[in-house]
């Protein structure tokens, strides 16, 4: 019984050594407070098949998407296909070695916008990348608490990732719209998804998914959170010809690849899925 107590003992107190090592893995390498500046607040996101700006602020969260071009042969879209091509040019930037011009996006683009409610009692925002995978990170007060938001254009999960959790039960809102091109219109289905309809080359899916509690619409097709503590937003495109079938099954595929045989799929499973396939796609 003695042995058995020292035992657990030790384990427990090496996990706790080993704690803030891995708290410290997930911190990003390079930090963005030059950046907005020189591109009057946008940093880069993609996966290969998706390029993105993302603007991000105190009160505003707006991702502008596009679909890549399947050849790129003058490299105009490399820092979209290539993490460390990224990291090369953010560093570029920062130290003004190079031009860093923001390479444009092609067209059509999708935009996707996430309100953070808080008005006076948010504060004290923050923003930074994680080289590694091109994610980005930013925190911001809310009252007492401590939100964390993140953003990461996934190869495995083949989409676009908005995390937001706070460290405070409760403290989290958002409220999602999205906003594809004229003269395609939005339409909320299954209370959790906006869904783009209409003439286009380019269709759009996004899904808002808290952890916990449940969803409210809005009169202009938005889809809000209160009183949260962890949520997870999905947007996804695809060009026209294959989104009826493809794109509508977004959700569907997370769920088989990690939370296999239940519907709909338990979100922390799918966000944690995805950070754990990027980490080893990127050690």
């Amino acid at each position: 019984m003695i042995r058995h107590r020292v035992t657990c003992g030790f384990l427990l107190w090496a996990a706790c050594l080993a704690l803030p090592l891995c708290v410290a893995e997930e911190e990003p390498e390079v930090s963005g407070k030059s950046f907005p500046a020189l591109w009057d607040n946008k940093l880069p996101a993609g996966n290969g098949r998706i390029g993105a700006w993302v603007e991000d602020t105190l009160d505003t969260t707006r991702v502008t998407a596009a679909l890549l071009p399947a050849t790129d042969d003058d490299g105009s879209f490399r820092i979209f296909r290539e993490p460390h091509a990224m990291s090369r040019f953010l560093q570029e930037a920062d130290s003004g070695d190079g031009v860093a011009i923001l390479p444009p996006l092609p067209e059509p683009q999708i935009r996707l916008e996430i309100g953070w409610p808080g008005g006076e009692t948010s504060s004290g925002f923050s923003r930074s990348i994680r080289t590694e995978d091109g994610r980005l990170i930013s925190t911001h007060r809310r009252g007492r608490a401590t939100i964390r938001r993140t953003i990461l254009a996934s190869r495995s999960g083949d989409a676009i990732f908005i995390h937001a959790i706070s460290d405070l039960p409760g403290a989290l809102g958002l409220r999602v719209r999205l906003l594809p091109p004229a003269p395609q219109t939005v339409e909320i289905a299954d209370r959790r998804q906006l869904v783009s309809k209409g003439e286009g080359a380019v269709l759009s899916h996004a899904w808002v998914l808290p952890f916990e509690s449940d969803v409210e619409t809005g009169p202009d097709q938005s889809i809000m959170i209160r009183g949260e503590g962890e949520a997870l937003v999905i947007l996804n495109l695809a060009a026209a010809p294959m989104a009826d079938g493809w794109l509508s099954k977004t959700l569907e595929r997370l769920g088989e690849t990690f939370d296999s045989g239940h519907w709909p799929p338990n979100p922390s499973l799918v966000w944690r899925g995805i950070l754990e396939r990027e980490s080893e796609r990127n050690p």
